[in-house]
């Protein structure tokens, strides 16, 4: 069964921000096409990906600051999509007394 896997990326903390005006997050799912995600200098996570079960996630990530420069080292990471999500727990057990004899 190919289940969808939501997932959030989470971004390196930014120490000296210095003339940094943004980030560029750039995420491939499998085999499709890398997608660029712009964030901004605050930002701590990116919400709202999702990919099969499975596939193999390529991250990168640098930062541009105002003259359009980019970070000449990424950060990047390689993660395969997993389903580490257990099932919601059972509700309680009950005994019903069906008689006497």
């Amino acid at each position: 069964m190919a289940d969808t896997i939501n997932f959030s990326v989470v971004l390196p903390e930014l120490t000296d921000v210095g003339d940094v005006e943004s980030g560029e997050l750039t995420v491939t799912v499998g085999e499709g096409d890398p997608q660029v995600v712009t964030t901004n200098v605050d930002d701590t996570e990116v919400t709202g990906l999702s990919g099969a079960q499975g596939e193999t996630v390529v991250l990168s990530f640098v930062y541009v600051d105002d003259a359009g420069n980019k970070s000449e080292v990424p950060s990047t990471l390689t993660a395969e999509l997993l389903d580490t999500v257990p099932p919601q727990n059972p509700q309680s057990l009950g005994v019903r007394i069906e008689g006497e004899v």
